[in-house]
């Protein structure tokens, strides 16, 4: 009896080991606004995609395009238009309940063009293009995260960043964020310990486009999330005491 005891309380700590991450939530944000046009042919609008369907890979896209042209009174030509194309897409590695990394990655195009009495604006910052996936550990874990952040010079700033954050019952507090690179943007690369408690990655790309202007952004990151050896030097003496044990 003594002998099934053990081996229950050996099974158990590899139980609780073995699913020690999962994954709790995801949410895609595609979202853009605009106005272009001039006088009574001005056109605005938008769009805010949003999927929260948690799975082992997804992609999506959003986007929109629009030109107008004419002459007002006094015989004045105007001309305006506008183009924005976002893209999100990731993979999971492991399964849900049991995750081993997540790769993402996500662009944007924006544009804005306006000529004579014409005006444009394409905004894509509200929040933009976002992801966001939130998960759980239920003990001690080694991370890596790997990737890149592009945007514009002229756009760079705090809303575009790849970061992850731990709750600590308050807020969200951060273990790691691109905000910090120069001009906020760059390649990054971090990696340690993250103990038991609630997590999310949040990624994002924010840029806004004025009439003559035309930007992209982009980022790519690979978040892996493994077993801290020290977790498992611990279970391996009732592992040993078992074999032992079977052989006599």
């Amino acid at each position: 009896m003594k002998f099934k005891f053990l081996t229950l309380v050996a099974l158990a700590s590899v139980s609780s080991f073995s699913i020690a991450q999962t994954l709790t939530g995801r949410q895609s944000t595609l979202a853009y606004n605009y106005v272009y046009g001039a006088g009574g042919d001005t056109h605005t609008g938008g769009d805010n995609d949003i999927f929260t369907t948690l799975n082992n890979g997804d992609t999506h896209t959003n986007g929109f395009t629009g030109a107008t042209s004419g002459t007002l009174g006094g015989n004045q030509p105007y001309a305006a238009n506008v183009f924005s194309e976002l893209n999100q897409q990731y993979t999971v590695s492991g399964t849900l309940p049991n995750f081993t990394g997540i790769s993402a990655s996500a662009s944007t195009h924006v544009l804005a063009q306006a000529s004579g009495l014409g005006g444009a604006l394409m905004n894509s910052s509200t929040p933009g293009n976002e992801l966001r996936f939130n998960f759980t550990l239920a003990d001690t874990q080694q991370y890596s995260i790997n990737g890149n952040v592009t945007v514009p010079v002229s756009e760079a700033g705090f809303a575009s960043h790849v970061s992850l954050q731990k709750w600590d019952g308050i807020t969200w507090q951060y273990v790691f964020t691109s905000i910090f690179l120069p001009g906020s943007q760059g390649n990054f690369s971090s990696s340690g310990n993250l103990t038991a408690g609630d997590y999310r990655v949040v990624s994002a790309i924010a840029l806004n486009a004025f009439a003559g202007e035309d930007w992209t952004g982009t980022y790519n990151y690979d978040l892996q999330v493994v077993p801290e050896p020290v977790t498992m030097l611990a279970v391996a003496p009732a592992l040993m005491f078992l074999a032992r044990k079977k052989r006599k």
